[in-house]
């Protein structure tokens, strides 16, 4: 699957359907389909992240890495 920006999110996720099996998954990359000019979409994370979202460091770019699903789980446990 090819990547793009979710920009609400500020993260590099795959251009596939999100469906039950990675809904539920925190380490799953995708985004939901998105019919976007090809010029947004991206052969790689690596890429995506460099190109697009080149200020953030690669862990906070990308969609389901394990420095993002503990970041969220440090979060929830605060409450």
């Amino acid at each position: 699957y090819k990547w793009y920006v979710d920009w609400q999110n500020r993260q590099c996720v795959q251009n596939c359907k999100i469906d039950s099996n990675n809904r539920s998954n925190p380490t799953s990359s995708c985004g939901g389909r998105k019919n976007l000019p090809i010029k947004d979409f991206f052969d790689s994370s690596n890429e995506c992240c460099g190109e697009m979202l080149s200020w953030l460091p690669f862990p906070e770019c990308m969609r389901g890495s394990n420095n993002n699903r503990s970041e969220n789980q440090d979060d929830n446990e605060g409450r």
